[in-house]
């Protein structure tokens, strides 16, 4: 499994940040996907169907997206398609939040999977802080 962090700051508080990311309807704003279906919600679970996009490649993805502790974590995991586990942490500063954002995948597999693997790793990483930067941009409007 490969593993990627970003941080950023941004100037709101956690909570804030939390609920404008527990807004489902939210997630296109900052992360690379469409089509975002809410299948099953509880207080702090979600399971969600929606389109990934990355670098151009679309894939239907499953998963589960959780508060893990209220204003200070939420998770989300694939319950299909591409394997990914992700976990964004919000830690009171002064004057705001930082958001730090955990992405774990499982790179390809297979006869030319190391061919594919030097591209998706960079393209996550870019998708991870622009990710972020989307998010500061929301949550600071």
């Amino acid at each position: 499994m490969t593993r990627i962090m970003e941080t950023v700051d941004v100037s709101v508080k956690p909570r804030r940040v939390c609920d404008y990311m527990w807004d489902l309807s939210n997630l296109p704003n900052y992360m690379p996907v469409s089509d975002v279906e809410v299948v099953e919600s509880e207080a702090q679970r979600a399971e969600v169907h929606c389109t990934l996009d990355i670098d151009g490649e679309t894939s239907r993805i499953v998963s589960e997206e959780e508060i893990v502790e209220p204003g200070r974590r939420v998770r989300f995991r694939t319950k299909e398609g591409m394997h990914m586990d992700a976990t964004w942490l919000l830690q009171e500063i002064q004057g705001g939040t930082k958001v730090t954002y955990v992405l774990n995948y499982d790179p390809p597999k297979g006869a030319l999977a190391f061919l594919r693997r030097s591209k998706l790793q960079k393209a996550m990483e870019r998708i991870c802080s622009e990710c972020l930067q989307r998010l500061r941009a929301s949550v600071e409007a």
